[in-house]
């Protein structure tokens, strides 16, 4: 499904951060397993934010967080 561009348009700027910070989430051994490619780009999204890696107790209280936010 496609937005209308002036819907998209509108909702691009809060989402942009969507996909760094949910790699962010992920493990160095996480990203080596799937693409070692993608590490400059992980690391750039840790500085970017300091979120706790998925398997860590809280992650899922963050998870709800920041996606309430983005909404």
């Amino acid at each position: 499904m496609r937005l209308p561009d002036n819907l998209y348009n509108a909702v691009k700027p809060p989402f942009k951060h969507h996909s760094p910070w949910h790699l962010s989430r992920l493990t160095r051994e996480d990203i080596l397993a799937r693409n070692p490619a993608l590490i400059p780009r992980w690391e750039e999204a840790r500085e970017e934010f300091k979120t706790k890696f998925l398997n860590e107790v809280g992650s899922g209280e963050e998870f709800l967080r920041f996606h309430r936010e983005m909404i």
